[in-house]
């Protein structure tokens, strides 16, 4: 476990260095915790940042793969970087899940403007204030643990990626960056809540099978 541990940290810092000497665009995993307890939930935002200025992200096109042995998805909530996603005039969103696969595809084009500049007629919100604040939180991805693969760990990688801009060019020099998620034993108190559930309800199944013999 230790070795494994030693492996992870290895493996963010090179992460971590690799993408501070990337001036290009860079999409990423950003999990609320690196390691997984038994069923535990486990929540994933898909970055982007490091868009050059001046370029809108208006259209996505990607794929990402994770275990199905020991993630089960549950949710996908698509962010508000290309537009109201409930609004069918401003952004159009598909998400296929290939759960069999492990395989997410999600697809969103922005129907809004870049920016009101040379824009007479048009009408907000425009893909610039939307993208003003730095990087892009393009989905957020809600796991849990399957209960299997003590002592291992999963990959989250993206395996296939198309960005456009608001002109509809493709945005090159991508960076992705892959997230490893360990999964570990529940800790001891979910462990004792799971055993005394189990005896309770065995219990009240010996109680019911009891009363049962008695009134016959």
């Amino acid at each position: 476990m230790r070795t494994l541990i030693h492996s992870l940290a290895a493996g963010l810092l090179a992460v971590v260095l690799a993408a501070a000497a990337h001036a290009g665009p860079v999409l990423q995993f950003i999990p609320d915790r690196t390691k997984v307890h038994g069923t535990e939930a486990l929540e994933v935002d898909l970055v982007l940042s490091g868009l050059a200025p001046g370029t809108q992200l208006a259209g996505i096109d990607l794929s990402l793969h994770y275990d199905p042995s020991m993630l089960t998805l549950y949710d996908v909530t698509v962010g508000q970087a290309l537009g109201d996603p409930q609004d069918a005039a401003q952004t159009v969103v598909d998400v296929v899940d290939a759960f069999w696969l492990g395989q997410i595809t999600l697809v969103e084009v922005s129907l809004l403007e870049g920016s009101a500049l040379g824009c007479a007629f048009c009408v907000g919100p425009y893909l610039d204030d939307l993208q003003s604040g730095g990087p892009l939180l393009l989905a957020t991805l809600l796991f849990h643990g399957t209960g299997t693969g003590v002592g291992a760990y999963t990959t989250l990688q993206f395996t296939d990626l198309m960005l456009a801009d608001q002109v509809g060019d493709a945005i090159g020099g991508v960076m992705v960056q892959n997230v490893t998620i360990a999964i570990d034993e529940p800790p001891a108190g979910a462990l004792l809540a799971a055993a005394l559930v189990a005896a309770l309800s065995t219990a009240a199944a010996v109680r019911r099978r009891r009363g049962g013999a008695a009134r016959s």
